[in-house]
């Protein structure tokens, strides 16, 4: 459960936000799927949470997991029990498919979405998209707007891009 909601976690933070590894974990946590009591806050062990997943998914089993408890019979989301943090899945996996129901917090992704970070993420979604190499003209007018910082640089690099998009694919 954890390795498949990490996995929606991680490209929903990156694609849509550009954030990644923990810092997009931590981002989704707090926006998407933390609960309103405070051991239903799992922001707060994010970092937890993130390298746990990394040592499931590529270590099985190592130091790391050793202070990491899973208890499906606590009432609360996680606790500490001296160094151990005991997590109750059950909890997370309810806060995270009520983020996608009718309502649900995901749905409101564009009250967090800053209007620069959209263009941005946009063509950068295109750029993975079409698989363009580095070198590529549309690839490189992309990376002019991700530097850009005025609104007049990403125009330019806006119009660039689609001019480039439409002669290169006959749009």
């Amino acid at each position: 459960m954890f390795l498949g909601t990490h996995a929606v976690i991680q490209t929903v933070a990156e694609k849509l936000f550009g954030l990644r590894g923990k810092d997009g974990t931590t981002f989704y946590l707090k926006n998407f799927l933390d609960g309103d009591k405070p051991d239903q806050k799992f922001s707060t062990i994010a970092e937890e949470i993130h390298d746990m997943r990394n040592v499931k998914a590529h270590q099985w089993s190592s130091a790391a997991s050793h202070d990491l408890a899973f208890d499906y019979t606590m009432p609360e989301g996680w606790k500490r029990n001296g160094t151990t943090l005991h997590i109750n899945p059950r909890v997370f996996r309810e806060l995270f498919l009520a983020g996608f129901g009718l309502g649900g917090k995901i749905w409101t992704y564009r009250d967090l979405l800053a209007p620069e970070t959209a263009l941005v993420q946009k063509y950068r979604f295109l750029r993975d998209w079409l698989d363009l190499a580095k070198s590529d003209p549309i690839a490189v007018e992309i990376r002019k707007l991700e530097d850009a910082t005025t609104a007049a640089d990403r125009s330019a690099a806006e119009a660039s891009i689609k001019t480039l998009v439409v002669n290169t694919y006959g749009l």
